[in-house]
């Protein structure tokens, strides 16, 4: 995986959770951006976009 790589994103209640991979390529740090939505909805349509614009297969989404 490429460093700071998007390796999962999903939906946490009105919330996106955008998981990448380690920027500096250590294995043990990664970066967690989190974006508000303004409901479930948008948020599950929001993770994705960024699953499709990134490749990203949906059981890297953790959604239930």
């Amino acid at each position: 995986m490429t460093k700071g790589t998007v390796a999962a994103a999903f939906a946490a209640g009105n919330t996106v959770q955008i998981w990448t991979s380690s920027p500096t390529g250590d294995s043990s740090d990664s970066q967690v951006l989190q974006i508000q939505c303004l409901n479930n909805d948008q948020a599950e349509a929001i993770a994705q976009m960024w699953r499709a614009t990134w490749n990203i297969p949906s059981e890297f989404s953790f959604a239930s």
